[in-house]
């Protein structure tokens, strides 16, 4: 072969190849740009989705509103939920987002509204009828115990608090 043949022949090797990189340049350019716009879409409709969910939440949570509500709700996951003093706070802080909760009480002011309630109660008791004991300290006929335990180390000190009328 003559050296322009060779030429000719390469030049024509080349100009293939490079069509060939052309065109699949050109083919994964338009796939990029049809996959952005469908990740566009997708975002978009996923924002869409996220903002309606967080309306139709928002309309069917009743925020609390005042103070009372916050532990009339503290108190009936206690008594109610039988859960701990300190799982009541943990569960608010779960249920913050959706009960409109900004500031979760902690587990001393639930003990307190759960002491004063317990209070209130016995306070409110109906007496007892039967047989009265003259030297009965009780106006009513029942022995007030709150027991607040303190663990220091491996031992505890109760409080009684008895409460004569």
């Amino acid at each position: 072969m003559s050296s322009k043949s060779k030429l000719i022949k390469s030049r024509d090797n080349w100009k293939k190849k490079a069509i060939e990189r052309g065109k699949n340049a050109r083919y994964h350019e338009k796939e990029k740009r049809r996959i952005k716009k469908e990740r566009d879409k997708y975002k978009k409709d996923a924002d869409e989705a996220r903002k309606q969910l967080e309306k139709e939440r928002q309309k069917n949570t009743q925020p609390v509103h005042n103070k009372e509500e916050l532990i009339y709700i503290c108190l009936k996951l206690f008594i109610v939920a039988h859960i701990s003093f300190r799982a009541v706070p943990r569960v608010l802080r779960v249920l913050a987002d959706y009960l409109g909760i900004t500031k979760v009480p902690c587990v001393q002011t639930i003990i307190n509204w759960v002491t004063r309630l317990s209070v209130a109660r016995l306070r409110n008791a109906v007496p007892l009828r039967g047989a009265e004991i003259n030297s009965n300290p009780f106006s009513n006929g029942f022995v007030y115990i709150i027991d607040i335990s303190i663990a220091l180390g491996k031992g505890s000190l109760p409080y009684t608090f008895f409460n004569y009328f």
